[in-house]
């Protein structure tokens, strides 16, 4: 809990086989709406985790992670003023269960049809 995001941050690519440069954690918020959001902590990486957890209870992050078949391209730009991170997501209903399939980031003006154009 006192460790600082920069070394859970290492933990994390160590632990998944990457560089450090090859993934971008995002912290999950829970907003005053109800949702919640995620919330990339690059710039604060000097803060503890309870520091970015604050009400957080368990931390929940998700970790985006650079393409290994093209580890050269390095993680896409976020611009976090012009852009949203929309997960894409499939429900099976049969078992009830929801599969994570990958994440887009679009403008906040963008409609979720222009994933598909």
């Amino acid at each position: 809990k006192e460790s600082s995001v920069s070394e859970m941050e290492e933990m994390i690519a160590d632990n998944m086989g990457y560089q450090v440069e090859g993934i971008r954690l995002w912290v999950f918020q829970s907003r005053a709406n109800s949702t919640i959001r995620p919330a990339p902590i690059e710039n604060e990486r000097e803060k503890t985790i309870c520091e970015v957890a604050e009400k957080e209870t368990p931390l929940k992050v998700f970790v985006e992670t650079i393409d290994q078949s093209n580890p050269s391209k390095g993680l896409m730009p976020y611009k976090r003023d012009e852009q949203n991170i929309i997960f894409l997501k499939y429900f099976d209903v049969m078992t009830d269960t929801m599969y994570y399939l990958t994440h887009v980031f679009l403008s906040p003006d963008s409609c979720i049809g222009d994933v598909f154009q």
